[in-house]
């Protein structure tokens, strides 16, 4: 009986242990787990929230540079991430303001040109038109883009015209009266390269006074052979 009480009593004490070594086997699991968290929490703030900064202050650009300037003070990757970033912006920026400016020469071009333009794309669609030509064709400066050439001009000589130089990849000219109001314009369609390939430029040049003056000129002299005569 006595050996039995002893074998109840090891094997009693020998669970006690595994239960202890369990528990602390769990305890360290947890506290392993909470501190990897916490180091996890502390990486996020460090390297995520400049990040997410930084991403924020990419997609408002240029109207918030605030949070740019400040992470470009980082002495670490993502401080130059932004300042990569900000040598970026500048460029990007002076190219916009030159691409502004030369936009602005180019309307003003268009606007004061006596000669009416017309850019007409491969489909025959009208793609750009000068104020000259929609007074020219007495069209309306909303009315005009994306419509048919013939729809604008009303000419089928133009339209032949365009089809003419875009077929052949040349420049044609032609001659034409326009009526009702007894226009008299030269057509020059030249064939665009490029970006714009697939384009025709038109110009159109009012040459009614011209013509006007040439038949003055005509029916003077033939009156005053006539009268020498």
């Amino acid at each position: 009986t006595t050996e039995l009480l002893r074998v109840a009593i090891f094997v009693d004490e020998g669970g006690q242990t595994l239960k202890t070594i369990t528990y602390s086997l769990f305890l360290l699991g947890m506290i392993a787990v909470v501190t990897a968290l916490g180091i996890s929490l502390l990486v996020s703030r460090w390297v995520t929230a400049p990040l997410h900064h930084l991403t924020e202050s990419i997609s408002h650009w240029p109207n918030n540079e605030t949070s740019l300037e400040i992470a470009q003070h980082r002495k670490d990757e993502i401080g130059q991430l932004a300042q990569a970033f900000s040598v970026m912006a500048g460029e990007l920026r002076s190219q916009i303001e030159a691409l502004a400016t030369e936009r602005v020469q180019f309307d003003a071009v268009l606007e004061y040109m006596t000669d009416g333009v017309v850019i007409v794309d491969a489909e025959g669609k009208v793609r750009l038109m000068n104020p000259a030509a929609e007074r020219l064709f007495e069209a309306r400066p909303d009315g005009c883009i994306g419509k048919s050439l013939i729809e604008v001009v009303r000419h089928h000589q133009l339209v032949d015209l365009w089809q003419k130089s875009l077929a052949n990849d040349r420049q044609y000219n032609l001659t034409l009266e326009m009526t009702p109001n007894r226009l008299f314009v030269q057509a020059i369609a030249t064939p665009l390269g490029g970006t714009l390939k697939g384009n025709v430029l038109l110009v159109i040049q009012d040459l009614t006074r011209v013509r006007r003056l040439e038949t003055v000129r005509r029916d003077f002299i033939s009156n005053v052979s006539h009268e020498l005569r």
